[in-house]
């Protein structure tokens, strides 16, 4: 009892300091949500405040929090500064820092990473979708070969969220064949190593101002020592946890999005002095009970986290947060079709952030769905 009522008051403290910080630097900020231009200025005051170091240890000048604690956070930030794209990037930069650098890095990449990624002055983009193919491993085609003590790197990569900003991607790469199966590896590519080719920023019409592009790698030439993990292991062990991982953090974001999605809509509500529309009180109730079900899901996602439970047991509670999130948004909708309110760039702007996101990878959790069905039926 001693420990968890002392993680709730560490939690409270930190949910107040973001909220604090994100109100004065981030909700004041009008033009973040359709700017394409990355506030470097407000990444630096990020770094500065400490954020950037949240995931970090305090041996390496962070705060050594945990994954909970960054869900916190994250749903801080948006639900007071009212900008998810932000927090995407924000959430980018931890996860590179706490999963891959630290759980799977040599003790100089640790040592060489991490401090300059506490106080912001580093950062690095997650390389894995290529163009056309997505993040599936059959479809992979960049290569990094060894050659003596180095490996030559060639291929494209998509999608790369802080791409355009990054000091090294992390590229993974077919380095073998083990049969008929590829073997991957991580290899750490510094942005200005020989043969680096980003590509220009992106358009895409949500979660701004968080940058993605793609980038090239031609003949490109780095030491062996920037392998990062075990040669060949890297699917099982690091970019196949990634996926639920990566799913179980955005819900920080998601769920501040829907709670300031709520708040704005309970305002527009006020101001249309409409309170007897058949069902709304029924469907706002039932709003709040599905945002409090997925706030205690995602809880105890991120609790399997970081007990390093089988990452497989976070299927069933990923795919049920996007479905409630889903079913979340199909709510909000309806309510606001059916009072009418006016056009509030500001409620549309999150709403439309919200409703992309929650459609991400949704052809993921239909694919994890029938594969739970088809187990079902064949027991039967």
């Amino acid at each position: 009892m001693g420990l968890k009522h002392d993680m709730n008051d560490r939690h409270a403290h930190l949910q107040e300091r973001i909220a604090r910080f994100a109100a004065r630097e981030v909700a004041t900020r009008k033009d973040l949500s359709v700017s394409d231009l990355f506030p470097a200025d407000l990444w630096q005051k990020m770094g500065e405040e400490g954020l950037l170091g949240l995931s970090i240890p305090e041996a390496y000048g962070g705060a050594g929090d945990n994954y909970r604690s960054m869900i916190v956070a994250l749903k801080s930030f948006v639900q007071s500064g009212h900008n998810m794209g932000m927090a995407l990037s924000w959430m980018i930069h931890l996860i590179v820092a706490r999963f891959f650098i630290l759980s799977f890095g040599q003790e100089g990449q640790i040592d060489a990473c991490l401090r300059p990624m506490a106080r912001g002055e580093l950062t690095g983009s997650i390389a894995i979708s290529e163009p056309g193919t997505g993040a599936h491993p059959k479809h992979v085609k960049t290569t990094a070969q060894r050659k003596g003590d180095r490996y030559e790197i060639n291929g494209e990569k998509a999608y790369l969220t802080n791409g355009t900003f990054a000091d090294f991607f992390m590229v993974f790469s077919v380095t073998g064949l083990l049969g008929d199966h590829k073997e991957f590896t991580f290899i750490i590519v510094p942005r200005d190593a020989e043969g680096v080719h980003p590509g220009s920023l992106m358009k895409i019409d949500f979660l701004k101002p968080s940058p993605h592009c793609g980038v090239r790698f031609d003949h490109c030439i780095v030491p062996l020592s920037n392998q990062l993990g075990e040669n060949g292991t890297a699917y099982e062990k690091m970019s196949k946890p990634f996926r639920p991982l990566e799913d179980v953090l955005l819900m920080g974001p998601v769920m501040g999005g829907m709670i300031l999605q709520l708040e704005m809509l309970l305002g527009l509500i006020q101001k249309t002095g409409i309170r007897d529309m058949e069902g709304l009180k029924e469907k706002l109730g039932e709003i709040q009970v599905s945002l409090d079900a997925v706030d205690v899901i995602a809880e105890e996602a991120a609790r399997i986290c970081d007990n390093d439970l089988p990452f497989e047991t976070l299927d069933a509670l990923t795919v049920f947060m996007k479905i409630q999130s889903k079913n979340i948004q199909a709510f909000i909708a309806s309510i606001a079709s059916g009072i009418g309110i006016a056009e509030d760039p500001a409620f549309n702007r999150i709403t439309h952030d919200l409703r992309k996101t929650v459609q991400l990878a949704e052809h993921v959790s239909k694919i994890k769905m029938r594969n739970m069905g088809d187990l079902l039926l064949s027991k039967g």
